[in-house]
């Protein structure tokens, strides 16, 4: 779930979408790292108002330790928006496995609340 609207409302995610990936070798045959690149549309919905539907394309590479799965993300890992509001939740540039991202980053409560009222308000 991606949150609780004021009213208890449960707006859900889905994602339908394209994995690829390439994992390199070290010469003992054992992988030493893996290169996935992420492909798809993500949709945020609610049961309780089923007519609704805000989608994002996104594209992203992840590149990681198949190990410890430590590594970075980069590119669009969402992108969703209304109509006639434009991006409510949008990440696009780099992503660490240790909570650091840079880039243009915009999750924030505003427009949360916009996201609440477009599925249940008046």
């Amino acid at each position: 779930d991606v949150g609780v609207c004021g009213g208890g409302q449960v707006i859900s995610d889905h994602v339908v979408g394209a994995i690829r990936g390439t994992v390199f070798y070290a010469q003992d045959g054992s992988a030493i790292k893996v290169i996935q690149r992420n492909q798809g549309v993500d949709s945020l919905y609610s049961d309780a108002t089923p007519g609704k539907v805000a989608s994002g394309n996104f594209a992203h590479t992840w590149t990681y330790d198949p190990v410890t799965y430590e590594g970075t993300v980069q590119g669009i890992l969402w992108n969703t928006t209304l109509p006639s509001y434009g991006g409510v939740f949008e990440f696009k540039g780099r992503a660490y496995s240790d909570g650091r991202m840079n880039g243009n980053r915009q999750i924030d409560p505003e427009d949360f609340q916009v996201l609440c009222l477009w599925f249940f308000g008046p």
